[in-house]
């Protein structure tokens, strides 16, 4: 171990000095920034994973009920559906409902009766944390079926 004389008194040479251990301070802080960015982006994109999840799972059970309906509507219908944050379905919005989903049924004109178009739009009226947009679109869904009160119960 060397021995460094200062002003009469010997110190040993083998700490660091108060500038090293500041700016190794700062280039942990800088590198712990950037990991909780992509940290908290990560969770951002899960969140719209598993609402793009939630949502096609909810479009295509409505689509399904709609497309077995036994009273088909003879005209233009908008739908409005609300979800909680679970994705349990609401009656009414509330402050606390994020999801809602938006569905018009519509006979197809200049068709021979029983056809019908569905257009399904899942949005979330909350924005993301960290973005900017406050409604946001998730899914959207089209479709054209048959009304089994037109044609009849199939097998």
């Amino acid at each position: 171990m060397e021995k460094k004389k200062c002003q009469g008194q010997y110190i040993p040479k083998n700490g660091f000095t108060l500038v090293e251990l500041l700016i190794s301070l700062v280039v942990l802080a800088i590198l712990a920034v950037g990991v909780l960015r992509l940290f908290m982006s990560a969770q951002v994109q899960h969140l719209k994973a598993s609402d793009l999840d939630h949502a096609v799972l909810e479009s295509t059970t409505f689509a399904e009920e709609v497309r077995h309906l036994r009273n088909a509507p003879e005209e233009e219908r908008r739908i409005v559906i609300y979800f909680d944050k679970q994705w349990g379905r609401r009656k009414e919005k509330s402050e606390d409902t994020p999801y809602v989903l938006y569905a018009d049924i519509i006979p197809v004109p200049q068709s021979d009766g029983g056809l019908m178009a569905l257009h399904v739009r899942v949005t979330r009226l909350t924005g993301y944390p960290f973005e900017k947009k406050g409604e946001a679109e998730i899914y959207k869904l089209s479709s054209i079926f048959e009304s089994e009160s037109y044609w009849g119960e199939r097998p």
